[in-house]
């Protein structure tokens, strides 16, 4: 099984977050996809994500609810996160 959308980045998780992923693989998920709603966000799943890279997926982005006058300038730095310096 693979949840496809799981907020776990949030306040509410906090505290019990290895317990949260415990039991999500005890139930049967094989992978989580963690979605990103805006930059801070999308920097904290990516730090997160790349403590269980077999088990979390980071989705990073904006959140239509999110989308701001500079939202380019938000994706540019999104994208930053994603690629290598030597690559840009």
């Amino acid at each position: 099984m693979i949840d496809t959308h799981a907020h776990i980045d949030g306040e509410e998780f906090r505290d019990d977050l290895p317990d949260v992923l415990r039991r999500a693989r005890e139930a049967g998920v094989e992978q989580i996809f963690v979605p990103a709603i805006d930059l801070k966000s999308s920097q904290a799943i990516l730090e997160l994500c790349r403590r269980q890279p077999d088990f979390l997926f980071p989705m990073v982005g904006l959140h239509p609810e999110e989308v701001r006058e500079d939202w380019r300038e938000e994706l540019e730095k999104i994208h930053s996160l994603l690629v290598p310096r030597s690559s840009q």
